[in-house]
């Protein structure tokens, strides 16, 4: 007897699966019924989580019958069953006929509403370790008081944040609090008073609460493409691992602080682990703003360890944001499991590029006639992973392999400013505070002393100008106001200023995970961690990295 029933799209019919306690077997059971989305009455929950390898399935039963599951939706269950989740719930890879590409198509057309009107969404992670389970005490603990504080509005007001990184910083750090007690420490608010004793605790068991956030914070979960209309669509939703579950408010509340608050430890937990875009999505949509379509699948600094979108069917990097989408944004597009991904990503490139928000793909037109030829990609010929990891370890092996990968000879010169201009992001990361200048030109001897610090040759300080100078102290750098008069560099403090430097450098560069390449033409570059030789690099107007297209 099969499972699945023919469903009425004119009804909007989906399935919901309760689980049916207490258990009379081993096996987990379940019972399976139609609904209509139509009917006001009906009220449901929804599962959201990662599929899993299916290399394990484990057997349970829908309505008496067999079905087999995933071995991470198989724990899932297990511990909804602990928890005593008596609730109907939508669960994808049960409640659809996956084989059946017109209902697949239809009933993922209706995700949007199932997840905005579900009563709860339980966000499963995965099971929990002893570490993970500290760090869900942690968000647990603080989380709450966090959201009602106010966290969650922080990301939109720069204010808010600077106030709370002087309030925390001054009265947990003695020495950030010396050097910028001009500054203030800020006012001592509730969500400053809250962050302070989430800091105090996490500092006090940080070598556990390190590998367990970070553990949390990595789980294959965050990379799946559905998550993100998943989380951004919920109302109410709690985050699951293993035993352990915190409100998805409070989990987001405590992240936010976390980051913002500038005093976790970043070098051992990464600096871009806050970059949950299922978290931004909501968020967006929380102010009442529409998301579009090039801000979700953009994404100039992924975290580590989850740079890709992750998805079975490659034809859900598109179809899994559409309902998170409002119709304009769309332009057109609709679910179709019957088209193949060669239709499907031209659509999604065309949609970016009618966006009407501003211009962030502007393409050179070209008039018929005008250009000879074929307009062709760039093949890639060689990577060099040296950009990839988040944290450099060795820093001289590192800049000496940028050495080796481009051929540059045994002493620094002028040519190879490009090298370090690329690198650096065109120094727009490191100078920040005074890009104005360096485009006016006013500090041509910053490239000669940026060579010199990456290659460890001698660094003559007695011609530098006043700007270089300055950039080889860190001053103004934060404060963005003018240049600071700068004291002679003492001969002993050069070497310890050129390693400042330095580290500042793989800071700046480490942080966003790239990877440079050469083409077979030998042009040089910096794009996605993710390229590899055989790629067409794509140059577009106006975007900070190339487009790779994998044939």
């Amino acid at each position: 007897m099969a499972v699945h029933k023919h469903l009425d799209p004119d009804r909007r019919e989906i399935r919901l699966v309760r689980l049916q306690q207490p258990r009379t077997t081993f096996t987990l059971s379940l019972e399976l019924r139609t609904a209509s989305l139509d009917d006001e009455e009906a009220s449901c929950s929804a599962l959201s989580y990662v599929w899993g390898s299916s290399s394990e399935p484990q057997q349970i039963e829908i309505n008496g019958q067999p079905f087999h599951v995933t071995q991470n939706l198989h724990h899932a269950l297990q511990q909804l069953e602990r928890d005593s989740v008596s609730s109907w719930l939508w669960i994808d890879a049960i409640c659809i006929e996956q084989s059946d590409l017109e209902e697949k198509t239809h009933q993922v057309g209706m995700m949007r509403d199932i997840f905005s009107n579900a009563a709860m969404v339980y966000i499963w992670l995965g099971p929990g370790t002893d570490e993970t389970d500290q760090a869900m005490d942690l968000i647990s603990k603080y989380g709450p008081r966090l959201h009602a504080s106010g966290a969650l509005e922080m990301p939109s007001n720069n204010g808010e944040i600077i106030s709370l990184r002087n309030g925390v910083m001054g009265r947990l750090d003695p020495a950030w609090q010396a050097k910028y007690s001009a500054f203030g420490m800020g006012p001592a608010t509730k969500l400053a008073a809250t962050a302070v004793d989430l800091f105090t605790e996490y500092h006090e068991n940080d070598e556990v609460l390190i590998p367990g956030l970070s553990d949390i914070l990595h789980r294959s979960y965050w990379c799946r493409i559905w998550i993100i209309q998943e989380v951004a669509l919920a109302r109410e939703a709690v985050v699951m691992v293993g035993g352990r579950r915190v409100s998805l408010d409070a989990f987001e509340a405590a992240v936010v602080t976390m980051w913002y608050g500038g005093n976790v430890d970043a070098p051992r937990l990464e600096l871009t682990l806050h970059r949950i875009k299922a978290l931004q999505v909501r968020r967006l949509r929380r102010g009442r703003r529409e998301p579009l379509l090039r801000r979700v699948l953009w994404e100039t600094g992924a975290a580590p360890g989850r740079p890709f979108y992750a998805a079975s069917d490659p034809r859900d990097l598109l179809i899994g944001l559409l309902g998170v989408l409002d119709e304009e944004e769309k332009h057109g597009m609709e679910p179709d499991y019957t088209q193949s991904f060669g239709k499907t990503f031209p659509q999604a490139t065309r949609a970016m590029l009618e966006s009407t928000g501003e211009p962030y793909f502007n393409i050179d037109s070209v008039k018929p006639g005008e250009l000879e030829g074929e307009l062709r990609g760039f093949p890639i010929s060689a990577r060099s992973a040296v950009l990839a990891p988040t944290r450099l370890k060795e820093p001289e092996r590192w800049a000496n392999s940028v050495v080796d990968f481009v051929g540059l000879g045994p002493e620094s010169g002028p040519e190879e400013d490009y090298v370090w201009r690329t690198v650096l992001h065109g120094y727009v990361g490191l100078f920040q505070f005074c890009w104005k200048m360096y485009n006016d030109g006013k500090m041509h001897d910053v490239p000669r002393m940026l060579r010199k610090v990456m290659r460890r040759e001698p660094l003559d300080v007695e011609g530098l100008s006043k700007e270089a100078l300055t950039v080889l102290r860190h001053e103004g750098m934060w404060d963005g106001k003018a240049l600071r008069s700068v004291e002679p560099v003492k001969a002993e403090e050069r070497e310890p200023l050129a390693d400042e430097l330095r580290g500042t450098v793989y800071f700046s560069v480490s942080r966003d995970s790239r990877t440079l390449f050469k083409t077979r033409k030998g042009m040089f570059g910096l794009g996605h961690i993710g390229i590899a030789p055989g790629d067409m690099v794509t140059l577009v107007w106006e975007v900070g990295s190339p487009i790779v297209l994998r044939p």
